[in-house]
């Protein structure tokens, strides 16, 4: 998986890292840290404009950086988040002491994402974006040793997650 093409700004979005410094810094913190509890949470993203999110078109980044601008919201100062492809963002939970913490987190996050966004089409009209989420998770994780495994994981996580729904 590829991050999304469009440039990451660290002004709107302090939290996003790019997918594979996601990955590299979830490694270094379990290294740092190995004993620290923390958690993954991977966010499925079905949306009304599906075609125009895989394309990258203007008006479809538009409501991505409004979702994301949410998910910023919703996170604490530690927390680290990477857009893996236009239906999917994978989020570090730095600190997670229970895995009712990362429920928690998840339910949130979900509340906060899921819902309508407007955005501009052709500078003048305006379409309506309907984002449904499915976020699956997992507590006290296990990075592997291998920067894929991570990817592994959280196809599993989201595939359960979209399977309990």
């Amino acid at each position: 998986m590829s991050s999304s093409p469009e440039t990451i700004d660290p002004s709107r979005h302090p939290r996003r890292l790019a997918l594979g410094r996601f990955e590299q810094h979830l490694h270094e913190a379990v290294r740092r840290q190995p004993l620290s509890r923390r958690g993954v949470l991977a966010i499925g993203i079905s949306r009304s404009d599906r075609v125009r999110a895989l394309v990258g078109l203007p008006a479809a980044m538009q409501v991505q950086n409004e979702m994301l601008d949410a998910l910023e919201s919703g996170l604490r100062a530690d927390d680290r988040y990477a857009v893996a492809t236009p239906e999917e963002i994978w989020i570090w939970l730095a600190e997670a002491p229970n895995e009712s913490i990362c429920r928690l987190a998840a339910h949130g996050l979900r509340e906060r994402l899921n819902g309508t966004y407007e955005c501009l089409l052709d500078g003048t009209s305006s379409d309506r974006v309907r984002i449904e989420t499915a976020v699956g998770g997992t507590f006290d994780l296990h990075v592997g040793n291998q920067l894929g495994d991570l990817g592994l994981g959280v196809a599993r996580m989201l595939a359960e997650a979209r399977a309990a729904e």
